[in-house]
């Protein structure tokens, strides 16, 4: 279920730690990696088997699938939904036998050579290349790309053309035989991943290509699933029987539900708001601030307040007129976890979501620095937060020492100079050192800014909206997930530099 990097793994199948044709290597079967999905597993043990067909005695060294219920690594960013595996290149001694080494090592070039343990090993590109070619040729399932070295590729081409493998056919399999893009040249394993199987994808599987989650809504089975789903929900008569397909609705990313998600807001019984309010979030459905402030203002559960305030950041800086009624909310909701209790203060959340939301007017300055005097000091903490990333400059740090008056006195001023947040932020730069447009309309610009989204608050939300600004698609602004920020908006913007 889901993506590659944010699913799960729903009664996935166990590769064994040892079988006759492969073996969990050593460091490896601790970690209890050793989960797919059963296609993925059958592919693996049946190649496994082809290539002891050829070289008896092979034994094909098994590196991490996945956990039994799928979910982060550590060890990687992608592995959560079963479907993806690291598998470590034959190896052999010196007298041709099939060695499994105890954990991944890089292989060194040109030969793919390995000195551990007292002894050499060397990549053996016949076993290789039966496992890479029976895996390229299955359809079901179906191989969406490996990853490898280049130069352990050409070995393994060398060997496939001396048994008679027409280079036609080999350069067919680029596109999905390949070394990784802006990574490690994977030259210590290779990295399968295998496309979502069609029964899979009517249960909210979903494959991500050139970096995009594809939803199938033209295929027909999707459009009578989803329609089923509709049906039974339309039929239902109680939160808690609709919950879970409101749930199901947003794995499926069925934006023919979107209508009837955010109208099970209005009167918000649980557990079907918080479930609707996921599955909107799946959808990258975004309600109206309105609605979103009146679940955060109503909801006792803190859960669902989060799940609004996340959907509250998607909302247009036009809406921020309805979000700057949280400030004067003044509740905190709790929740008691398994080993601790959560609180949520609604005004701090507030003001995140108005610094990340980036309009800067008059209207939303004065109740962030009436903020500052906040009894609370989360919040006049965050309410500084916000001041400093909507001013787009490190600008009134000595602020919480002041009378409001005085504050507000000051704070006027500098607005009146200030008020344009694009220029505002581009004289930041400029300041710092940086080569920037007045404007930040170049696409050297970018390059200056990309960098910035790693940076400290107030650098790295105004160069994300700048961002989008400059290569016109939105892409999620998220403070506390700059990395992952990080990576979306380069390759959109690598999209953008290709068509400019």
């Amino acid at each position: 279920m889901g993506t590659v990097t944010s699913g799960h793994l729903i009664r996935g199948k166990e590769i064994p730690l040892v079988g006759p044709h492969h073996q969990v290597m050593e460091e490896h079967s601790k970690r209890r990696t050793n989960y797919a999905t059963s296609e993925l597993v059958d592919l693996i043990l049946g190649g496994a088997a082809l290539v002891a067909q050829a070289f008896p005695e092979s034994k094909l060294p098994v590196a991490n699938a996945a956990r039994p219920g799928g979910g982060n690594l550590p060890w990687s960013i992608s592995h959560n939904s079963g479907r993806d595996i690291d598998l470590v290149f034959y190896l052999v001694d010196e007298s041709g036998a099939s060695v499994v080494p105890r954990t991944m090592a890089p292989l060194a070039p040109p030969d793919g050579t390995l000195f551990t343990d007292g002894r050499t090993l060397r990549f053996d590109p016949r076993r290789t290349w039966i496992l890479v070619n029976h895996f390229l040729e299955s359809k079901t399932p179906e191989v969406q790309y490996i990853f490898m070295a280049d130069f352990l590729i050409e070995l393994m081409f060398q060997y496939a053309r001396s048994q008679g493998i027409a280079n036609a056919r080999l350069k067919a399999l680029r596109p999905r035989l390949r070394q990784p893009r802006g990574t490690l040249p994977h030259d210590d394993h290779m990295h399968m991943r295998i496309r979502c199987s069609p029964e899979d994808l009517l249960e909210g599987c979903r494959d991500i290509v050139n970096g995009r989650e594809i939803v199938p809504e033209f295929d027909s089975s999707y459009q009578r699933r989803v329609q089923r789903l509709l049906l039974l929900y339309k039929k239902a008569q109680t939160p808690q029987e609709r919950a879970p397909l409101a749930e199901m609705l947003g794995l499926l990313k069925a934006r023919k539900a979107r209508g009837i998600l955010i109208e099970s807001l209005s009167s918000c019984e649980e557990p079907l708001c918080l479930a609707s309010l996921r599955a909107l979030k799946a959808m990258e459905v975004t309600p109206s601030a309105s609605t979103l402030v009146a679940v955060i203002g109503g909801t006792e559960n803190l859960d669902t307040a989060k799940e609004a305030l996340r959907l509250l950041r998607g909302c247009s800086s036009g809406e921020t007129r309805e979000v700057l009624k949280l400030l004067a909310v003044e509740r905190t909701l709790t929740h008691e976890r398994a080993s601790f209790e959560e609180t949520l203060n609604v005004r701090e959340q507030a003001c995140f979501v108005l610094g990340q939301m980036g309009k800067r007017t008059r209207s939303t300055f004065k109740p962030l620095v009436a903020l500052l005097r906040s009894a609370d000091p989360k919040v006049s903490a965050a309410a500084l937060w916000a001041i400093r990333v909507l001013a787009a400059a490190p600008v009134f740090g000595d602020l919480g020492e002041d009378d409001f008056d005085g504050l507000w006195k000051r704070f006027k001023s500098w607005y009146a100079v200030n008020r344009n947040r694009t220029t505002t932020f581009s004289a930041t730069l400029r300041a710092l050192g940086h080569d920037v447009t007045r404007h930040l309309s170049q696409k050297g610009d970018a390059r200056v800014l990309v960098p910035l989204i790693l940076e400290e608050d107030y650098l790295s939300i105004n160069a994300q909206l700048a961002l989008q600004d400059l290569i016109g698609h939105r892409v999620p602004v998220d403070v506390f997930d700059k990395l992952s920020t990080h990576w979306l908006i380069r390759k959109e913007w690598k999209s953008w530099r290709r068509h400019h």
